[in-house]
């Protein structure tokens, strides 16, 4: 059974208070029991199983099913017999190990799939599209790819030292990536991002924390998409975050080619 949390949470000193997102009750727990929870509440993602959960953290497992059935009663968590969500990555101009720093994280082994864009079908749930933020044809291509597969879509990209996160494209009649791109300049002053942090392997343990988090969000049934119609530009080599909104631009092109398809 894989557990996904559910309700919220709130640390009084050594405490843990959970609140029913319904009803908005709350119990406390104390001690040894609280302890065990604050280490395992952060895997309840929706995508672990409980029995994974408990070899991950040497918890019996037994024991782990008797706690998340109580939380699940009091519906702080939700247990289910799969994950939903199918999650595809795909770049063109990266090596495929970035991506699989990804993949191969804990909380998404199960749900992501690493596939060049022409094998991205109708099935697939998210797009997660990384490149360097010049690559325009790439993401062109994928924006197609998601009008065409009525698809959601993650921007992930490169622009030295920037790592430009977001938005969630939507094929709703929101903005596209086509408005995003009118309204941004490229800068192009820095150095390669080889140069910079030393080959691709540093660059992996950058990106993949700030693409796993937001994943994560969009996985979750009640989780808030904070990057919804939002770019957040982080200085990789400062870890300063700005957040631009990106705004639907009158006469669209491609925004008018998605609405003359429906």
């Amino acid at each position: 059974m894989y557990v996904e949390l559910i309700g919220d949470i709130l640390c009084k000193g050594e405490d843990l208070i959970f609140i029913d997102p319904f009803e908005r009750k709350a119990f406390q727990i104390f001690g040894e029991d609280a302890k065990v929870l604050k280490r395992v509440v952060p895997l309840f993602t929706g995508t672990l199983t409980v029995s994974r959960i408990a070899q991950i953290l040497d918890l019996d497992v037994q024991m782990l099913y008797e706690v998340t059935r109580l939380l699940e009663s009091h519906k702080i968590v939700t247990l289910k017999e799969k994950v939903n969500s199918k999650i595809v990555l795909t770049t063109q101009s990266l090596p495929d190990s970035v991506l699989e720093a990804i993949q191969l994280q804990e909380e998404l082994v199960d749900v992501c799939q690493i596939k060049s864009p022409h094998q991205i079908s109708e099935t697939d749930d998210l797009i997660v599209a990384i490149d360097f933020d010049s690559n325009y044809d790439f993401f062109h291509g994928i924006q197609k790819k998601s009008f065409h597969h009525k698809t959601p879509w993650f921007k992930v990209s490169l622009q030295e030292p920037h790592l430009l996160l977001g938005p969630f494209f939507f094929p709703d009649g929101g903005p596209c990536y086509t408005c995003s791109r009118t309204r941004i300049q490229t800068n192009t002053k820095f150095n390669s991002a080889s140069e910079m942090f030393g080959g691709y392997g540093q660059i992996e343990k950058l990106i993949y924390p700030f693409v796993v988090r937001e994943l994560l969000k969009f996985i979750k049934t009640n989780a808030r998409i904070t990057l919804f119609e939002r770019e957040a530009v982080i200085n990789l080599s400062q870890y300063e975050v700005d957040t631009y909104r990106v705004l639907r631009i009158p006469n669209c092109p491609s925004c008018q080619e998605q609405e003359a398809s429906v």
